[in-house]
């Protein structure tokens, strides 16, 4: 019979929570042993991956995996040598398991082991990124050589037939009229006829010509070489003949012609941004907007008969249009983001705009009368000042995705962006010229902001103001024989004027302390 006394005396509670343990530490521990089982093996899958990409790549690769392989084989007494194949588990774990001491040890050193060989292969990627970028600026020679010795050849080929041209006797017809072929790309070389007053020239279109480059050439307008030759669009191709009025018998250039439209542009003048119309000499200046919110960024329709800008006036920056006059206001957008550089379609039926509501700017567009916005770009980086081309099939704006700003092209679906001026430099606030051919925009690219023209295809920059100071937000003339742009060379920003060849630079607004930009023409 048992001694009662005697039994309570013994702790069955800690024994049996004891024996408990007891019960569960083959679990436990298989448990654990196959916890770290998991743990290395898929440390190990990982680094077997980046070891079999990164070796037989290259030799740094080859040498940073054999200094691990040593690593491992000291530290690690469990782990098989690598050798250049993929770990087999099997080989890694004893099927014994591994003593519990040494369990935190040999995970650790798994760990380590699958972060150097992690570290190798960030290194060779960057290795080989650096090859192929090497390898792209030699296929870029080889294709320059290829164009550069192609263009020798055009031009060899294309003086043989002028001389050809020059040598073949002129048909009868041609007695009423004087010609004069251009044998020249630099300047027009005129050969007068049998008449001592020649009536027109004769040119062969070079490659990178537009109608209004030739017309200021030959001192004469676009407009007059179109009529003459029949021309219903300013669409021209390298190697078309084009008959030019000739000025006079000394071929003296003709008189500039009277600046035409007005200009739209911003000023502080009142105490706050309003928005301000002129004509194209700077008379007439008058205040449009009258309001006491800040009124920016103007945008004559097409047919000039309205304007879209932007304006706070309801809290925050949203798009408006209003009449001519002033008249007419009203809000577009109506959004609580704000929306803001307004581009009207050359059909006047939609307008395009960058707007803050995803988080950062990007190019919208909308119908004219406020219905159907459509966002046309998504990019983490910034996306602005959007423009139309001629034809309203494209658009031009500027972005920093590339990691400095640069001026791209997409269609009007926000399709195929293309960036067109590829420069170290910062490209900013595109405008396309009225037939398509040229966008001016401005650039830092010679050590400050100046105007350039570069043609829609991405090539033949120039640079049009050629000034020590800061010249940008170029926009052109309907004529396209002008650009408008702002210039703080006077020492505050006031609206400038300059033919497309570089000549004739004039002031339109002065005369204020104030500041005038954002100018619409």
């Amino acid at each position: 019979m048992t001694d009662p006394d005697r039994d309570s005396e013994v702790p069955w509670e800690a024994i049996e929570a004891a024996f408990r343990r007891y019960m569960r530490a083959p679990k436990e521990r298989a448990e654990a042993e196959q916890r770290l089982r998991e743990d290395r093996d898929s440390s190990e899958r990982e680094a077997g991956r980046v070891l079999e990409d990164s070796i037989g790549q290259t030799d740094h690769a080859v040498r940073r995996v054999k200094e691990i392989e040593a690593t491992a084989d000291e530290v690690v007494g469990q782990l098989p040598p690598l050798r250049g194949r993929r770990w087999d588990p099997r080989e890694v774990i004893p099927e014994e398991g591994i003593p519990e001491e040494r369990l935190p040890t040999v995970l650790q050193d798994c760990e380590a082991v699958a972060s150097e060989l992690t570290q190798a292969a960030q290194e060779y990627r960057i290795a080989k990124k650096r090859e192929e970028r090497r390898d792209n600026w030699i296929e870029f020679l080889v294709v320059l050589v290829i164009v550069a010795v192609f263009c020798v050849m055009s031009v060899k080929v294309a003086k043989v037939l002028r001389d050809c041209q020059e040598i073949s006797p002129p048909p009868a017809e041609a007695t009423a009229t004087s010609a004069a072929v251009e044998t020249r790309t630099s300047a027009p070389a005129v050969t007068p006829g049998p008449s001592p007053t020649p009536l027109h020239y004769t040119y062969v279109v070079q490659s990178g010509d537009t109608l209004a480059s030739i017309a200021a050439r030959f001192g004469t307008t676009y407009q007059a070489i179109m009529e003459l030759n029949g021309l219903t669009s300013t669409t021209i191709f390298s190697g078309t003949h084009l008959l030019i009025p000739a000025p006079g018998d000394t071929a003296s250039p003709l008189p500039a012609p009277v600046r035409a439209g007005r200009i739209a542009f911003v000023s502080d003048r009142d105490g706050n941004h309003e928005v301000y119309v002129m004509n194209a000499d700077g008379s007439e200046q008058r205040n449009l907007t009258v309001n006491s919110a800040a009124d920016e960024h103007p945008c004559w329709s097409p047919d000039g008969t309205r304007m879209a800008f932007t304006s706070n006036r309801d809290g925050n920056f949203d798009v408006y249009t209003m009449n001519a006059d002033g008249s007419g206001v009203k809000n577009l957008t109506r959004h609580a983001a704000d929306d803001w550089g307004p581009s009207w379609s050359p059909d006047g039926s939609s307008i395009a705009f960058m707007s803050w509501r995803d988080g950062n700017n990007e190019i919208y567009v909308i119908r004219a009368d406020g219905r159907e916005q459509v966002r046309l770009t998504s990019s983490p980086a910034e996306d602005r000042w959007p423009s139309w081309s001629a034809n309203g099939r494209q658009i031009v704006f500027m972005s920093n995705r590339d990691g400095n700003w640069e001026i791209y092209s997409m269609n009007t679906d926000g399709s195929e962006q293309v960036n067109l001026t590829n420069n170290a430099a910062d490209d900013c606030y595109p405008s396309w010229s009225p037939d398509g051919s040229r966008i001016a925009f401005a650039s830092n690219r010679d050590g400050n902001d100046e105007v350039h023209l570069i043609n829609a295809s991405g090539n033949g920059v120039v640079n049009l103001t050629k000034n020590s100071a800061d010249d940008w937000a170029p926009s052109w003339s309907s004529d396209g024989e002008c650009v408008a742009f702002v210039s703080n060379r006077d020492g505050n920003d006031e609206i400038y004027i300059i033919n497309i060849d570089g000549s004739g630079q004039t002031r339109v607004t002065g005369g204020l302390p104030s500041d005038d930009w954002d100018p619409s023409w």
